[in-house]
């Protein structure tokens, strides 16, 4: 009798290993498929992130090459969208990229003329009821680290620190919307501290009061977040990205060209 109960316990702690072990090797098969989708989503924000320096750089020549009007605003959206039209990075999205850079520049335009006092937040009042509690936790971060930092490595490798807790922590649709921002933000901040100089004297015709090339790069990130929304909303992650761009190169050139020739917006 011993030995049956023996051999009975000796069977179902058997049983009972290869459950477990098959279940953690479930676990780590679904870990390992969720992390390489989310290294894959990185690889193509990051792609997105760098056509938008591209689309500023396309901006910044147009601006050199003409006179800007007294609509200086409609100037900076024609020229966006053209180069979302002619960019190979847009060719499968391009009515859907356009459609999210109008709708940011409306609504950021809108805010940037009638807003009381700065905002705090990388996304605009419109687009918050939209966010997730977590997704604005971690933005949040994101702009304390653009605050509190000068030095553009620096301020990368924390961003990337609150990606992976992004990854981590969130929720598929969640990581859509805020890896999009951080690599957007990475970009931009290399390309305003490198080049806001030139803008400046580009536009310097009309100098401002104030010059802060942080701020130009918080515009970036605010579209970003504005037209990942709307693209999310469209076409889920793959509709994310696109939108996310044409935002980000609106928003950012339009704040650019404002703090430039303050007296022709009212901002």
């Amino acid at each position: 009798m011993k030995k049956i109960i023996i051999s009975s316990v000796v069977v179902a702690i058997a049983i009972i290993s290869v459950i477990f072990f098959a279940c953690n090797k479930e676990k780590e098969t679904s870990e390992k498929q969720a992390s390489a989708s989310a290294q894959n989503f990185i690889k193509l924000a990051h792609e997105g992130a760098v056509t938008h320096n591209e689309g500023l750089e396309y901006v910044y020549a147009r601006l050199a090459e003409i006179k800007i009007s007294e609509n200086p605003l409609a100037v900076v959206e024609n020229l966006t969208l053209d180069f979302i039209k002619t960019h190979s990075f847009f060719k499968s999205d391009i009515d859907a990229a356009s459609k999210a850079a109008k709708t940011v520049f409306d609504k950021f335009t809108y805010y940037k003329k009638h807003q009381t006092k700065s905002s705090s937040t990388l996304w605009l009042e419109a687009d918050e009821s939209l966010l997730t509690t977590s997704q604005k936790m971690w933005l949040t971060q994101v702009n304390d680290v653009i605050d509190q930092n000068d030095d553009v490595i620096l301020m990368a490798k924390s961003l990337d620190k609150i990606r992976d807790l992004v990854i981590k922590e969130g929720s598929e649709q969640e990581q859509y919307i805020t890896i999009i921002a951080i690599e957007v933000t990475k970009e931009t901040m290399d390309y305003w501290y490198n080049n806001y100089p030139e803008w400046e004297r580009l536009l310097s015709e009309k100098p401002s009061k104030g010059w802060s090339w942080k701020d130009a790069a918080k515009s970036d990130v605010t579209g970003a977040i504005g037209g990942a929304i709307g693209g999310a909303l469209g076409g889920g992650g793959a509709g994310a990205i696109p939108g996310a761009i044409g935002g980000a190169c609106i928003t950012s050139a339009c704040n650019i060209v404002g703090q430039a020739m303050e007296n022709w917006f009212g901002w």
